[in-house]
């Protein structure tokens, strides 16, 4: 061919590509970024607040749920291009279906209105009803047992459909675009944490959970810790008197099938009650992690898959006792067993940085197995009187004990993997200890205009971490010192709060303030260390917040919050094991790693039921984050470090 006509036909092809090249990348864009948004009014062109929004997929099953805005609007993003139905609810009003196809149709429907329900009755009994969704000024209420499409879900699954939520791919919560949110279950802190966490809420069924308090900017009576917002779990509670129980199972399936199930007996008098609960859970999991790093002369690219099968077990017990009108006295037991079996394969490409060509591949078949136990102990005494004050005490003891066992052959091998060059198998064994102590007191009660509560609490974190690392030679296995050590921490927290909530003709406001005081100590003992064995800490730090309404008039709301959030690094975070991924790469904490804190500011106005607009601030400092970190030519050290401030 000769080059002239080799030049007209690049100068042919070309454009074609960039108009091709451009589209790769628009179309994904296209198809997962269509919103779907309308108004609800009522017959008199009234906006509906607070009304329950729907999005169905088109074989009825539910995506998402959200409540309409002040002035009756709602909205649903990244979506993609298919066939929807949106249902549309509000108390006393007649509920409306619209079926939407986006391949066709746009994303705005528009103003729907909803007529009211019209009945004639001789005789009529009362009965309030909870909506699907309530919207409070300090937190918004999904109530669970409202919605029939969440039954056969799991905790995990019923948080996808929670409004303002999110749960990606590892399970993890995102509430308003933010990680580190803070769980609780019926009020009080769960000390879970991790993939603990996450098998223990897949181990819930939806049919247990009575509703799920999303609160994105908590007052001074919370703990400070978490920059993501609290979600509190509120457990099923009979409240009829007598004998009740229900037994529930459900498979679900996707790449593995699951089977949860469930068994809860009450009974309940005019005295005291009692409560039972046991849950079985048992499914798989794969998760996939890959390295690409260039280090020294030497380019190391590995792909790591895994699949883990849990089996969990939960148990509860307790019981109140009505000691008058005014006050009741309760207890509550719960274990946690769980069982967790884990085969990873690692494959490295090892290559020079010049080429890329590769000279060996570094195969690391890993497996682990660990066994949980989590034992939780609380107390709860409340008071409160026809003038509503109201004191309530609890204390709480949480015990935490697990062991994890791995072994991992690193086999290399020649660049198409037929002949073995070397082989070092390595195995682990990791037990940890953790007790955790807390108790605490909240008192309030009608002070002028508005509400005046005030609080203090403590509580203390011991945990014990031994890791042994051996070397195995002819099938034995040869306890390595130089890589073993044991991790004591210590933290201690004392806080206390004062809040106060009023409305005043056209404004509402909430102010608080919190204190904590936090000790920690961190006791490193191995071999190889010799300095900076132990790191103590002893800071106070004040946590402000608030919030201000104004409704000048119908038409117009402006809404300002401030928060000031702290995220202190897990106990794993801190501790400084290496958890080895192959022979090249390994995890490892940071006993020296500092809290994060997160500053929010939130703006938000709506004007004339059609415009709405807000502005979030948050500024994190001390940010901390994984990093990378070589070692050598050829070792690298996933960690996590205090890296920068942040603002989103």
């Amino acid at each position: 061919m000769s080059a002239k006509v080799l030049s007209k036909f690049v100068g042919t092809i070309y454009p074609m590509y960039k108009y091709l090249l451009l589209l790769n990348f628009l179309l994904p864009s296209i198809l997962f970024s269509q919103n779907i948004k309308g108004k609800l009014i009522d017959s008199d062109g009234e906006a509906l607040p607070y009304a329950t929004v729907q999005l169905l997929d088109k074989d009825s099953s539910l995506i998402k749920v959200e409540a309409s805005g002040v002035d009756g609007s709602f909205q649903f993003t990244e979506l993609e291009i298919s066939v929807y139905y949106i249902n549309l609810s509000f108390l006393g009003f007649q509920p409306k279906v619209i079926k939407l196809d986006l391949a066709k149709e746009k994303g705005n429907i528009g103003t729907t209105v909803l007529k009211p329900q019209s009945t004639e009755l001789q005789e009529v009994t009362v009965t309030a009803e909870k909506p699907l969704i309530q919207v409070e000024p300090d937190k918004t209420i999904f109530n669970v047992d409202k919605n029939l499409s969440t039954a056969g879900d799991n905790g995990v699954e019923l948080l996808r459909k929670a409004p303002g939520l999110q749960v990606d791919n590892d399970d993890n919560v995102i509430l308003e675009g933010k990680a580190g949110v803070n769980i609780y279950i019926n009020g009080k802190q769960s000390f879970l944490q991790g993939e603990d966490l996450k098998n223990y809420l897949r181990s819930l069924q939806a049919d247990e959970i009575e509703s799920v308090e999303i609160i994105t900017q908590p007052s001074s009576k919370y703990d400070a810790a978490g920059s993501g917002g609290i979600l509190n779990i509120v457990l099923k509670r009979e409240k009829g008197l007598g004998t009740k129980g229900t037994v529930t199972n459900t498979i679900t399936f996707g790449d593995y099938a699951r089977n949860n199930t469930s068994f809860n007996l009450n009974y309940r008098n005019a005295n005291y009650a009692l409560f039972g609960n046991y849950s079985h859970f048992q499914g798989s999991s794969t998760n996939f992690f890959n390295i690409y790093r260039e280090q020294g002369p030497n380019v190391f690219d590995g792909k790591t898959k895994s699949k883990t099968s849990f089996l969990n077990d939960q148990l509860s017990v307790g019981g109140e006792i009505y000691l008058s009108k005014n006050s009741t006295v309760s207890i509550a037991m719960s274990g946690l067993m769980n069982n967790n079996d884990s085969k990873t394969d690692s494959r490295t490409l090892m290559a020079q940085n010049d080429d890329f060509i590769i000279d060996s591949v570094l195969l690391a078949p890993n497996r682990n197995e660990s066994e949980v136990e989590n034992y939780t102990v609380s107390f709860n005494y409340t008071y409160k009187d026809s003038l509503d004050r109201r004191l309530s005490v609890d204390a709480d003891w949480v015990n935490y004990q697990s062991i994890a066992l791995s072994n991992q052959p690193n086999i290399y091998t020649s660049p198409n993997e037929a002949v073995v060059l070397g082989q070092i198998i390595n195995a682990q064994e990791t037990p940890i200890d953790i007790q955790v102590l807390s108790s605490q007191a909240d008192y309030e009660q009608k002070v002028g205009k508005g509400t005046f509560s005030t609080g203090i609490k403590a509580s203390q974190v011991s945990t014990n971490n031994i890791f042994d690392f051996y070397n195995v030679q002819d099938g034995k296995e040869i306890l390595d010192i130089n890589r073993s050590n044991t991790f004591d921490y210590e933290e201690i927290i004392g806080a206390a709060y004062l809040n106060y909530k009023f409305a005043w003709k056209k404004w509402k406001m909430q102010m608080g303030l919190r204190a904590e005081q936090t000790l920690s100590k961190g006791d490193l003992q191995s071999v190889t260390q010799v300095a900076n064995k132990i790191v103590e800490r002893n800071y106070l730090n004040w946590f402000p917040s608030g919030g201000l309404t104004f409704q000048p008039n119908r038409h117009n709301s402006l809404a300002l919050t401030y928060s000031r959030r702290i995220q202190r690094p897990n106990y794993r975070n801190l501790n400084p094991f290496e958890s080895q991924i192959n022979e090249l790469s390994f995890r490892r904490g940071n006993p020296f790693l500092q809290p994060q804190y997160t500053y929010n500011i939130k703006i938000s106005n709506t004007y004339k039921y059609t415009l709405n607009t807000s502005f979030t601030f948050s500024y994190v400092s001390d940010f901390f984050a994984e990093v990378s970190e070589a070692e050598g030519e050829r070792i690298s050290f996933i960690n996590t470090r205090n890296v920068a401030d942040q603002q989103v």
